[in-house]
């Protein structure tokens, strides 16, 4: 017998790998996590970074974008094109799953283009460390560029400097994260 409400589904997903620092002397974890809030945590070494589920997509978009440019600033139109119909194939499952989104919410910006592209915004913070008084929200500067090669994430002040492989395992990741974590929220709706 089957009941016709929907069930909380118990989805999960947390993907770890090695990252190498720039100098490749040193390596680091980098973790990918959808927690059970729905929040899609990433750490870097031991420093956190939490996603809402449309940060998440925001940031997977910018870091696949940032390839797609690192593609074209080195004539690889092969690359670029498997890059971007990524993108779409990606963006074609997860669409239909998601809500709209707030106006005033979080937002990144596209700009430039090959080794000139950026995707910056400002972020609320959804699950902080630390709770500011008087219903101030934690809020940091987020982008992502191309700098000599590489892929830069900067949380605030914080910058981590992704190999071109690092950053499409994590674009990757992130999308898989965004995927279920939409699906789930679709379904509890």
């Amino acid at each position: 017998m089957s009941s016709s409400k929907h069930r909380n589904p118990k989805v999960s997903f947390e993907i770890s790998t090695s990252f190498n620092f720039p100098e490749g002397l040193e390596e680091y974890r980098a973790t990918v996590k959808l927690e059970a809030s729905d929040v899609i945590n990433t750490w870097f070494d031991d420093f956190r970074v939490a996603y809402t589920l449309i940060q998440a997509v925001q940031v997977a978009t910018g870091l696949s974008y940032s390839l797609i440019h690192l593609a074209k600033h080195r004539h690889s139109i092969e690359e670029e094109q498997n890059l971007a119909h990524r993108v779409a194939c990606w963006s074609d499952l997860i669409a239909p799953y998601m809500s709209k989104p707030q106006p005033g919410s979080d937002q990144m910006y596209w700009g430039g283009s090959g080794a000139d592209f950026v995707a910056s915004g400002t972020f609320h913070d959804p699950d902080p460390i630390v709770e500011l008084g008087d219903d101030k929200k934690a809020i940091y500067d987020f982008s992502i560029s191309i700098e000599g090669g590489s892929v830069t994430m900067r949380f605030g002040r914080v910058a981590w400097t992704l190999s071109p492989s690092e950053a499409e395992w994590l674009a990757e990741q992130m999308w898989v994260a965004t995927f279920l974590a939409a699906q789930r929220a679709k379904c509890l709706r």
